[in-house]
């Protein structure tokens, strides 16, 4: 294992929860979602090829604080995200119901 490598791993699980962030400043429901579990994966996987050991327990020492005080608030973020792609569904689902209605009253009737 190389340190190098480590670190990398990290800074790109830090950086997909800096990009959650953005997306929830632009209102991106979905693309959290999308990014949530992919980076849920890539912080799994990263434990897998990088268990805590006596050989990097140092640099986790001084990163995991952060990690679990942002994932403190990526949860919070998710669990908006969740709420907020349910409300879209209903309202899309509720929407396509009046247009259907919609149709079924105005039929254009035919002369014969």
């Amino acid at each position: 294992m190389t340190v190098t490598t480590l670190h990398h791993s990290w800074e790109t699980i830090a950086g997909m929860g800096q990009t959650m962030q953005q997306l929830a400043n632009d209102s991106d429901w979905p693309g959290i979602a999308d990014l949530a579990r992919r980076r849920h994966e890539s912080v799994t996987l990263h434990f897998q090829r990088y268990p805590v050991s006596p050989d990097n327990a140092e640099f986790y020492h001084q990163h995991l604080h952060h990690f679990f005080q942002q994932e403190q608030l990526l949860n919070e973020i998710v669990n908006c995200a969740r709420k907020n792609v349910l409300k879209d569904a209903n309202l899309f689902g509720h929407n396509r119901r009046a247009i259907s209605a919609y149709k079924d009253v105005i039929k254009p009737s035919r002369s014969t």
